[in-house]
């Protein structure tokens, strides 16, 4: 497990969340690593959002179960209003 490497971008997310008044949790773990764990190694600036479940976990990610009926479709419109208000935050 690794943290995504350019903390203030991680801080504008969560200013822009908060902005945006869209639930956000910082720190969630995965059990295996997120695809965005590339572009961050290579020096992006990168996020990653995903839905957990109750236990606060990854659930369904890389697996058979991550399909479109699994998905939590609150969550995904959660993600939107992030990545909107993100945008409107690095547009200033």
């Amino acid at each position: 497990m690794e943290d995504y490497f350019y903390r203030p971008f991680r801080d504008l997310v969560i200013r822009a969340a908060e902005r945006a008044d869209a639930p956000l949790r910082r720190g969630i773990r995965s059990r295996n690593s997120t695809d965005a764990v590339l572009m961050s190694r290579a020096g992006y600036p990168t996020a990653c959002f995903v839905s957990i479940n109750r236990h606060k976990s990854v659930a369904n990610y890389h697996l058979m179960s991550d399909t479109p009926e699994n998905l939590c479709y609150e969550t995904v419109s959660h993600a939107v209003t992030v990545a909107e208000s993100v945008i409107r935050e690095l547009a200033r």
